[in-house]
Protein backbone atom coordinates (compact mmCIF):
# COMPACT_ATOMS: atom_id res chain seq x y z
CA UNK A 1 0.00 0.00 0.00
CA UNK A 2 2.59 2.40 0.94
CA UNK A 3 4.49 1.40 -2.32
CA UNK A 4 1.68 2.16 -4.39
CA UNK A 5 1.18 5.42 -2.53
CA UNK A 6 4.85 6.57 -2.99
CA UNK A 7 4.24 5.62 -6.59
CA UNK A 8 1.23 7.84 -7.03
CA UNK A 9 2.94 10.82 -5.72
CA UNK A 10 6.39 10.17 -7.68
CA UNK A 11 3.64 10.06 -10.96
CA UNK A 12 1.94 13.12 -9.93
CA UNK A 13 5.13 15.21 -9.65
CA UNK A 14 6.48 13.97 -12.86
CA UNK A 15 2.91 14.87 -14.81
CA UNK A 16 3.36 17.91 -13.08
CA UNK A 17 7.07 18.63 -14.14
CA UNK A 18 5.94 17.66 -17.68
CA UNK A 19 3.76 21.01 -18.04
CA UNK A 20 7.37 22.92 -17.61
CA UNK A 21 10.00 20.99 -18.47
CA UNK A 22 10.55 18.10 -20.89
CA UNK A 23 10.82 14.41 -19.60
CA UNK A 24 13.41 11.96 -19.89
CA UNK A 25 12.45 8.39 -21.91
CA UNK A 26 12.85 7.19 -18.09
CA UNK A 27 10.10 9.65 -16.38
CA UNK A 28 8.01 8.65 -19.42
CA UNK A 29 8.30 4.69 -19.04
CA UNK A 30 7.72 5.82 -15.27
CA UNK A 31 4.34 7.62 -16.60
CA UNK A 32 3.27 5.18 -18.54
CA UNK A 33 3.62 1.84 -16.19
CA UNK A 34 1.62 3.89 -13.60
CA UNK A 35 -1.25 4.46 -16.00
CA UNK A 36 -1.03 1.19 -17.11
CA UNK A 37 -1.59 0.05 -12.86
CA UNK A 38 -4.53 2.76 -12.87
CA UNK A 39 -6.15 0.92 -15.74
CA UNK A 40 -5.89 -2.38 -14.26
CA UNK A 41 -6.92 -1.05 -10.37
CA UNK A 42 -10.38 -0.79 -12.49
CA UNK A 43 -11.76 -3.64 -13.63
CA UNK A 44 -10.33 -5.70 -10.25
CA UNK A 45 -12.15 -2.91 -8.50
CA UNK A 46 -15.66 -3.76 -10.53
CA UNK A 47 -15.37 -7.45 -10.44
CA UNK A 48 -14.95 -7.06 -6.40
CA UNK A 49 -17.75 -5.21 -6.39
CA UNK A 50 -20.12 -8.09 -8.34
CA UNK A 51 -21.99 -10.47 -6.04
CA UNK A 52 -19.88 -13.01 -5.18
CA UNK A 53 -16.45 -10.70 -6.62
CA UNK A 54 -14.84 -11.36 -3.26
CA UNK A 55 -14.51 -14.89 -4.60
CA UNK A 56 -13.97 -14.30 -7.81
CA UNK A 57 -11.30 -11.80 -7.65
CA UNK A 58 -8.51 -14.13 -6.48
CA UNK A 59 -9.93 -16.93 -8.82
CA UNK A 60 -9.40 -13.95 -11.64
CA UNK A 61 -6.09 -13.25 -9.93
CA UNK A 62 -4.73 -16.70 -10.58
CA UNK A 63 -5.83 -16.96 -14.03
CA UNK A 64 -5.07 -13.98 -14.90
CA UNK A 65 -1.93 -12.53 -12.80
CA UNK A 66 -1.39 -9.39 -15.09
CA UNK A 67 -4.58 -7.88 -13.49
CA UNK A 68 -2.69 -6.69 -10.38
CA UNK A 69 -1.28 -3.92 -10.27
CA UNK A 70 2.63 -3.93 -10.33
CA UNK A 71 3.17 -2.81 -6.59
CA UNK A 72 0.93 -5.57 -5.64
CA UNK A 73 2.48 -8.22 -7.51
CA UNK A 74 5.96 -9.91 -5.44
CA UNK A 75 7.46 -10.73 -9.28
CA UNK A 76 7.85 -6.92 -10.31
CA UNK A 77 12.02 -5.88 -10.61
CA UNK A 78 12.70 -3.15 -8.01
CA UNK A 79 13.70 -0.93 -10.38
CA UNK A 80 10.19 -0.79 -11.81
CA UNK A 81 8.67 -0.40 -8.67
Amino acid sequence: MLLELRQSKEAMSLIKKSTHTKLTSEEKTKIKIHLLDICKTIPALAVFLLPGGTFLLPILIKLIPDILPSAFRDDVPVDKK
